[in-house]
């Protein structure tokens, strides 16, 4: 359920980069919106439009050339510990099992690994992967990694989830068997998502509510609130109100409909 109260503020932000060749290259332009507790937004727009880089400002990974970020009402000024971050590629550490990686967040925290380990054990269950603990990353399939990095981002029970086209790598069945598993699970742990994407099917079928971003330097150029009622199941894509959200989202992007 969305709280009316905000999670992520960004007011007024831009980025510029310094190039090679000692110019500046500014990538993101006075871009301000805000998230909801509770809230699954989605960032959409052609390839380096700057989607990844506002993920990482708001992730503190990042520092803006200037304007405001506020996470839960105080302002990011270094990485968030308290968040969880699913980048296109699993990033794995190939030395450890499946359940150590899972569990590297809580030894990276500082916390008790031995408490948290059911807790890994449960989401591995969830995702499908309780038969694989012991197994190594070069011993799974590409939508294997991915779940199990999924579960790595949940497994410190953060409040919010930062995903950077965590299926941009995986095959079109695989996708689409990720995208109604992260719906499933994000709708029943209540967490509040900004996630990257290239495929408007998968924002609208995610979200509640997409931002269009414009074409380098990165703008919002539009906001579409998908009104389709929550739970959702992949059955959703037949509805005409998921239609007409897909039809939006590809005028907007200069897409052929």
């Amino acid at each position: 359920m969305i709280d009316t109260a905000s999670m992520v503020s960004i007011k007024g932000v831009s980025k510029a980069y310094s190039t090679s060749r000692g110019d500046s290259l500014l990538a993101v332009q006075d871009v301000s919106f805000e998230v909801s507790k509770g809230e699954f937004l989605s960032l959409i727009g052609h390839s380096g439009c700057g989607k990844t880089t506002l993920l990482k400002i708001i992730a503190g990974l990042v520092t803006p050339s200037s304007g405001e970020v506020e996470v839960e009402g105080h302002p990011v000024n270094a990485p968030l510990r308290d968040v969880g971050i699913v980048f296109q590629h699993p990033l794995l550490m190939p030395w450890r099992t499946v359940l150590a990686n899972v569990l590297l967040p809580v030894e990276l925290l500082g916390k008790n690994v031995v408490e948290y380990r059911a807790r890994a054990l449960d989401l591995l269950g969830t995702f499908g992967l309780e038969n694989f603990k012991d197994l190594y990353p070069r011993e799974l399939s590409g939508g294997m990694q991915q779940r199990a990095a999924l579960a790595r981002a949940l497994v410190h029970d953060p409040p919010m989830l930062l995903l950077d086209e965590p299926f941009g790598a995986l095959d079109e069945l695989t996708r689409e068997e990720m995208a109604v598993e992260l719906l499933r699970t994000t709708e029943a742990l209540g967490k509040t998502v900004v996630f990257v994407t290239h495929s408007v099917p998968e924002a609208v079928l995610l979200s509640d509510r997409v931002l269009v971003l414009s074409p380098r330097p990165s703008e919002v150029k539009k906001q579409l609130s998908i009104a389709i009622p929550r739970p959702r199941k992949r059955t959703v894509r037949d509805d005409q109100v998921y239609l007409r959200c897909c039809e939006s989202l590809r005028e907007s992007l200069g897409m052929a409909v």
